[in-house]
C-alpha cells in the first residue's frame, strides 16, 4: 500500500510540473503574441496613414481610416496592461 502511494505520489509530482511548464510557456507564447499583434498594428497604422498622405480622397469618408484606425486599435491593446491580481479576484 506504501508503494502505491509513493508511486502515485511521482506521478502527481510529475503531472504538477508538466502543468506549471505548460503553464509558463502559455505566459510567453501570450506575451509574444502581444508583441506580435502590437508590431503588426504599428505597420498597419504607418501604411494607413501614409496612404492617406500619398493619395488623399477628394472627399474624406469615415471608411478612409478605417485602417488607420485598426492599426491603433492594435497598438492600444498591446500597451493596455491587466494586474494579474484582477484576475485572480474575478474567477468564480
Amino acid at each position: 500500500m506504501a508503494r502505491r502511494l509513493e508511486d502515485a505520489s511521482t506521478v502527481v509530482s510529475a503531472a504538477s510540473g508538466l502543468l506549471g511548464q505548460t503553464s509558463s510557456l502559455l505566459g510567453h507564447m501570450a506575451c509574444l503574441l502581444r508583441q506580435l499583434v502590437m508590431i503588426v498594428g504599428w505597420l498597419v497604422l504607418l501604411v494607413g496613414s501614409v496612404r492617406l498622405l500619398l493619395r488623399p480622397p477628394s472627399s474624406l469618408a469615415p471608411e478612409h481610416f478605417l485602417t488607420p484606425g485598426a492599426g491603433a486599435a492594435a497598438v492600444v491593446q498591446g500597451l493596455v496592461r491587466i494586474p494579474p491580481r484582477w484576475w485572480k479576484s474575478r474567477r468564480p
